[in-house]
C-alpha cells in the first residue's frame, strides 16, 4: 500500500511538472503579439515577443510575426543589405538566416515611440533558444 501511494505521488508530481515547467522557463518579459498590439504604450522598452512567422519578404528584409489566432501581426524589419537598409530607412544591418513561414520565433528588442507611432528595434531573433538573426 505504501509503495502504491509513493507511485501515485510521483506520478502526480511528474504530471504537474509538465504544466509548471514551461511557465518557469518562459521569460516574464516574453509577451504575445496580441498583448503588444492591444496596448503598445504599456510595453515600451526592452521586451521579447513570441509568435509564428506569417509571411516573409526576403527581398525587402521584412517578415511578419503573428499571434496564435492569426488576428494580430507585427512587422519585423531586418535588412541584410545596404539596399534594404536604405529602402526601409533604418540605421542597422543584420546577419543570419531568414525564417520560414510557420516557424515559432522569439524576437528580442526595444519597443519605442516616435510621435504617434510605435516601432520595434530588433536586437535578435531566436528559434528554440538559438539566435538565427542578430545585429551586425
Amino acid at each position: 500500500m505504501h509503495r502504491k501511494n509513493l507511485l501515485i505521488f510521483a506520478l502526480l508530481i511528474a504530471v504537474a511538472s509538465l504544466f509548471i515547467y514551461p511557465r518557469l522557463i518562459t521569460s516574464k518579459e516574453t509577451v504575445s503579439i496580441s498583448q503588444v498590439t492591444a496596448d503598445p504604450g504599456s510595453y515600451l522598452g526592452k521586451l521579447t515577443v513570441s509568435g509564428y512567422v506569417a509571411s516573409v519578404y526576403a527581398d525587402d528584409g521584412v517578415f511578419f510575426l503573428s499571434d496564435e489566432a492569426g488576428c494580430c501581426q507585427l512587422p519585423v524589419v531586418i535588412p541584410f543589405t545596404k539596399e534594404q537598409q536604405s529602402g526601409l530607412q533604418v540605421n542597422t544591418l543584420y546577419s543570419g538566416e531568414l525564417p520560414t513561414v510557420g516557424e515559432t520565433l522569439q524576437v528580442s528588442g526595444t519597443l519605442k515611440k516616435q510621435g504617434s507611432s510605435f516601432y520595434y528595434e530588433i536586437d535578435s531573433v531566436s528559434r528554440s533558444g538559438r539566435i538565427i538573426i542578430k545585429k551586425n
